[in-house]
């Protein structure tokens, strides 16, 4: 789950997804004293709770060099009180990281998130800053979360949607846990009421449906059928043509004027204090 780090922030890049490695950073002793010790609770990702954590009170740098090898067994892993085998890890993980971001939710105000962004225009800063903060609650299974945000964003601003958010919107199904949650009864009914409250909404919906492409090619067969399920109940019976179509015409539209750009590195919640 590397991304491509010349795109965006370090930190949007860490609430997105888990890629760090702890015997692969440096921290100074002070930012540890500053955002306290691990969470013992933390019986998995107390890790990535620690790299959230310190994304949120100071700024960071990567490197691509290749620090270590890591060699993954195929046996039962985790303390007496988690044990689980290899094949469950994805759900354990989705466990303890959704404890992360609903914890992220209340201690990261959504100025944070609009430090993220730069434009002329307040509205569209707040916006992609929603769009964004939903994104990384959808990624992590919290999409009732996300929806609020969504829905939040949809009244922001009454400029058309960039480019840049529609990024952001379709990396909301990219995550490594998946996007079951959305076809949950509610979260559908709050993605269809957000389809019909505006053309920003539709448009986010749109976009979100249209990074849900590549999980049509997807080796999990359950994301494959998530996929097909959740363009269907959102699109029709012809959905997939409707996507497919809408997908091909944005590669090949004219070039839309930038308004809105992603910063490298937010400030930290201490300098917003």
């Amino acid at each position: 789950y590397w991304p491509d780090l010349s795109k965006g922030g370090l930190a949007r890049h860490i609430f997105e997804d888990s890629f760090v490695m702890h015997n692969a950073s440096l921290v100074r002793r002070s930012v540890y004293d500053a955002v306290g010790p691990f969470d013992e609770k933390m019986l998995r990702s107390l890790d990535y709770d620690m790299f959230v954590r310190l994304a949120l009170h100071t700024t960071a740098a990567s490197t691509e060099e290749i620090l270590f090898d890591q060699r993954k067994h195929d046996g039962a892993r985790g303390p007496a009180s988690v044990l689980h085998a290899a094949s469950k890890s994805d759900n354990v993980w989705k466990e303890y990281d959704r404890r992360i971001f609903e914890r992220l939710r209340t201690e990261a105000p959504l100025t944070y998130f609009e430090g993220m962004f730069e434009a002329s225009h307040a509205g569209l800063v707040r916006r992609a800053a929603l769009l964004q903060r939903g994104t990384i609650m959808a990624r992590h299974d919290l999409w009732a979360y996300a929806l609020e945000d969504w829905q939040a964003a949809a009244e922001a601003c009454p400029l058309p949607l960039q480019n840049l958010e529609r990024d952001i919107c379709r990396r909301a199904v990219a995550g490594k846990h998946g996007f079951a949650g959305a076809l949950e009864a509610s979260e559908l009914g709050s993605l269809k009421r957000l389809r019909g409250m505006s053309d920003t909404g539709q448009a986010i919906c749109d976009a979100m449906l249209d990074g849900l492409i590549w999980r049509l090619r997807d080796v999990d067969t359950e994301a494959r059928s998530g996929a097909r399920q959740l363009i269907a109940k959102l699109e029709g019976p012809l959905g997939m043509a409707k996507v497919v179509s809408r997908r091909l015409k944005s590669k090949f539209t004219g070039n839309e004027e930038t308004l809105l750009r992603e910063l490298r590195a937010p400030p930290s919640i201490n300098q917003l204090d």
